[in-house]
């Protein structure tokens, strides 16, 4: 299968590119290990494939709005 025949797949369904699709999963993975574990920001972003833990927390804000620490300060805020 090539790469522009599963992004013409995938955009049909979703609306959205493969690669997208993978970015919107891998930040909610991150927010998930944010509010559950202590594991520092680039840590998490070097489990999650981030060759950047800078790149990873500007895509973060870019998709969630909140930087990554203040997300997880707002979770620990809640609980």
């Amino acid at each position: 299968m090539s790469t522009n025949y599963l992004n013409r797949c995938v955009s049909s369904v979703f609306k959205k590119s493969a690669k997208q699709i993978i970015l919107d999963v891998a930040i909610m993975h991150s927010q998930l290990l944010l509010s559950e574990t202590n594991k520092t920001i680039a840590t998490i972003a070097y489990e999650l494939d981030f060759e950047d833990p800078s790149y990873f927390a500007r895509l973060f804000k870019k998709v969630v709005g909140l930087t990554p620490s203040e997300y997880r300060d707002s979770t620990k805020e809640n609980k």
